[in-house]
C-alpha cells in the first residue's frame, strides 16, 4: 500500500466510507452511496497486507456506518437532558464499536482466505445473518434494508433481508473483482433485482 493510505489516513478513510455506507438506509435512501462506498471499501481492504491492519479497516469502517445508522439510540437519552443526556455519546459508540467487530471480524475472515473479494462477501453475509440471530439478535441497519421503498426490496419474498444484503454486495464488489470491468455484471444483478421486483 503507498505510503499516504496506511495508518491513521486508513482508518479515517474506513470510518468515512462506512459513514457514506449509511446513507442508503432511511430516512435518506442514497442506495448508490452505499454501493460505491462498499466498493472503496472493499478496494481499499485488499491494499491492506496485515491481519491486524485488516481487521481494524473493517472494524472502523463498521463503526462510521452503525454511527450514522443507528444516531437515533440516542432518542432516550435525551427525554431527561440533565439526568441522563451525558449517557447519549457513549451509547453511540459503544454500540457503534460493538456492532462494527462483525464487520472487522468479516474482513479478517476474508483476509484468510483465497478470493478476499469473495471472501469478504460470504463472511459479511454470514455475519450479518449471526448479528441478526446471536443473543437474541439485533437485525437493524443490515446491508439489504438499503432497498426498503424500492422495487427491489420485494427480493425479500425469496430470501429476507439476507439475500438483499448478498444482492447489495455482489454489486457492489464486482468491479473490485474483475478490476472495474465488472460495471456491466453489477447494472446486470441490481437490474434482474429490480425486473423481479416490478414483475
Amino acid at each position: 500500500m503507498a505510503d499516504w493510505l496506511s495508518g491513521k489516513r486508513r482508518g479515517a478513510l474506513a470510518l468515512g466510507l462506512g459513514a457514506v455506507a449509511a446513507l442508503g438506509q432511511a430516512p435518506l435512501g442514497f442506495w448508490w452511496a452505499t454501493l460505491a462506498a462498499l466498493a472503496t471499501l472493499v478496494w481499499l481492504l485488499e491494499q491492506v497486507s496485515d491481519r491486524r491492519g485488516t481487521f481494524l479497516t473493517g472494524l472502523l469502517a463498521g463503526t462510521g456506518y452503525f454511527a450514522v445508522t443507528l444516531n437515533w439510540i440516542i432518542e432516550p437519552f435525551l427525554i431527561d437532558v440533565a439526568a441522563t443526556g451525558w449517557m447519549a455519546p457513549f451509547a453511540v459508540v459503544f454500540l457503534s464499536l460493538g456492532l462494527g467487530l462483525f464487520w472487522g471480524g468479516s474482513a479478517l475472515l476474508a483476509w484468510l482466505m483465497p478470493n478476499r473479494v469473495l471472501g469478504f462477501v460470504v463472511a459479511f453475509v454470514a455475519l450479518e445473518w449471526l448479528r441478526g440471530v446471536i443473543f437474541t439478535g439485533f437485525p437493524w441497519a443490515m446491508l439489504g434494508h438499503v432497498w426498503i421503498g424500492t422495487p427491489l426490496d420485494q427480493m425479500a419474498a425469496l430470501g429476507g433481508p439476507t439475500l438483499l444484503s448478498l444482492v447489495t454486495l455482489f454489486g457492489a464488489v464486482l468491479p473490485v473483482l474483475w478490476r472495474w470491468k465488472g460495471a456491466a455484471g453489477s447494472v446486470l444483478i441490481l437490474g434482474a433485482g429490480l425486473g423481479f421486483g416490478l414483475w
